[in-house]
């Protein structure tokens, strides 16, 4: 569906899902190894990185994740909406998702080494790793973040004295129970 065809609510509450994907996704692991480690150490590594190069791969990222969580919601509210259909969406568009953001980075680096070494196996050998494991992490998440969706706009629907979901398309769509990547 064209987005000039979907209401304001769907929009803002894709938008608003794929950002709370992105920063999750950033800032829990951040935490953790922060958690993890001496504070000064990570501190030392993360002041390492290069700012205009964290902020593109993190839009990047937000793209990736807007773009899969647009698509597994409007998956997941075809037809008659259930929990199921809405995990279903998420673990697809998040191995989706997981391959379409590390997917371009694997083959950034992989044709670093090979214009370097000339090594095709190893190009080979880490496309396919890769994106294997990019595609069962990106669905694992996308099953987590599906469930955290259809958790949140549950509450969100209660709280606003909403019974049940509506169509996509926003006639009642922003009381829609989700599902994210």
């Amino acid at each position: 569906m064209a987005d000039a065809e979907r209401s304001d609510p769907v929009r803002l509450r894709d938008w608003a899902l794929a950002t709370l994907h992105t920063t999750l996704f950033v800032l829990l692991p951040l935490l953790a190894a922060f958690a993890v480690s001496a504070p000064g150490r990570i501190g030392d590594v993360l002041g390492g990185l290069d700012t205009s190069l964290g902020l593109a791969l993190f839009a990047y990222l937000w793209l990736v994740l807007w773009l899969a969580t647009r698509r597994a919601l409007a998956a997941a509210t075809a037809g008659s909406l259930t929990s199921r259909s809405a995990l279903r969406a998420g673990l697809v568009w998040g191995a989706v998702a997981g391959v379409g953001f590390v997917g371009p980075l694997l083959l950034l680096s992989g044709l670093a080494v090979f214009v370097t070494s000339g090594n095709v196996f190893f190009l080979l050998v880490v496309a396919g790793v890769g994106s294997l494991v990019a595609t069962v992490v990106g669905a694992v998440l996308g099953l987590v973040f599906a469930a955290v969706d259809f958790g949140l706009l549950a509450v969100a629907r209660r709280l606003a004295g909403v019974e049940g979901g509506g169509d996509h398309e926003g006639t009642t769509g922003d009381a829609d129970p989700p599902s994210g990547a």
